[in-house]
């Protein structure tokens, strides 16, 4: 895997569904997203792709949709783009090197000790 993916997945992934959720809007980027669409299409639930998004917004790898309705494919600057593009042609040819880089990330232990305790989620 090129370094600049390494670095990339280190910055700015946790999760295989946060990897997926940006996969899918560069796939169609002229594309506006609602969370119900998205959630449909990667079988997921409204409240973790909403995390997701949250997460991608404040990451800064995208920018939020300039009418404020809807997901789109908005990168923050052009490496960026071309860093998400080689991150979709790696992924498609080994899957599994990237979930291995995104899982391989050493957690905050503190963090991983309250997560120990979480028995379910409170709605």
């Amino acid at each position: 895997m090129p370094e600049q993916l390494k670095q990339f997945l280190a910055q700015y992934f946790d999760s295989i569904e946060l990897l997926q959720v940006l996969l899918l809007l560069q796939q169609s980027p002229s594309r506006i997203w609602t969370v119900p669409e998205i959630t449909r299409a990667l079988a997921s639930a409204d409240s973790s792709v909403e995390k997701r998004f949250g997460d991608l917004y404040s990451r800064g790898v995208i920018d939020r949709h300039p009418g404020g309705v809807g997901h789109q494919f908005l990168p923050k600057t052009e490496d960026l783009r071309q860093l998400i593009c080689l991150l979709q042609e790696f992924y498609l040819v080994r899957p599994c090197s990237v979930m291995e880089a995104i899982f391989s990330k050493p957690r905050n232990t503190l963090e991983s000790f309250a997560d120990a305790f979480k028995l379910g989620k409170k709605e």
